[in-house]
């Protein structure tokens, strides 16, 4: 029997007017993984021609033979996502996707968790810690998911730790443009809902959502 051949993982990073946060934290974290991904694209949400200029030669200082992108879809998280999604799709369409956004970290051992559940899922869901200004807030670190789960809140499933088949994400219509926040919740609605989707829980965290209290959000720039 011949071996399984293991799908390529692009991790797909979005950012907006935060060129610091991007090399510390996401593009930091992306570096330190124990398990290597085999494409890195950007996807530059950011206002300016300058700061997407530094976004980029940092980007590529760090990731030389990463693709850098500027997003061309709506003005907003979705967007953004969607832009890079379809990126991943033209040129890796049998891949997974990691999605990391600026200010989000992946600890180190992110990816090598999420790759050791992939086979025979088509989704895996790691643990999230939650910290405002540093501190820590939560750890959400579900045993089950169902889509009644994300009607009232999030138990756990969100951009910066979203690791799925890009085939499925697509079947599931991908981010919904439309929407000014909550897109995590309804891309998750979607792909529970689907006729076919597996998904595993890694029972670890790996993954830090930062929140501050004065700091514009990528999720909050629609129409802009």
């Amino acid at each position: 029997m011949l071996p399984s051949i293991t799908p390529p993982v692009i991790a797909l990073v979005t950012t907006f007017n935060r060129p610091k946060l991007l090399k510390s934290r996401a593009l930091k974290s992306i570096q330190n993984q124990t398990s290597e991904v085999d494409c890195v694209i950007l996807v530059d949400n950011s206002d300016s021609e300058s700061t997407r200029e530094i976004n980029k030669s940092q980007f590529y200082g760090d990731f030389p033979q990463g693709q850098y992108l500027v997003n061309e879809q709506s003005p907003s998280a979705a967007g953004t996502w969607n832009h890079g999604l379809q990126w991943v799709k033209n040129n890796y369409p049998n891949s997974w996707v990691a999605i990391i956004d600026d200010d989000d970290e992946w600890l180190p051992n992110h990816i090598e968790i999420c790759k050791a559940h992939m086979d025979g899922n088509d989704g895996v869901i790691s643990g999230i810690r939650t910290l405002l200004d540093g501190i820590l807030i939560d750890d959400r670190l579900p045993s089950s998911l169902s889509i009644s789960d994300f009607f009232a809140k999030n138990p756990g499933w969100q951009g910066s730790n979203t690791f799925a088949r890009v085939s499925k994400l697509f079947e599931a219509g991908c981010f919904d443009e439309e929407l000014l926040c909550t897109h995590d919740r309804d891309l998750a609605i979607r792909c529970l809902s689907l006729s076919e989707f597996k998904y595993a829980l890694t029972g670890e965290v790996t993954m830090l959502y930062h929140l501050e209290k004065e700091r514009e959000s990528l999720t909050m720039t629609k129409g802009r």
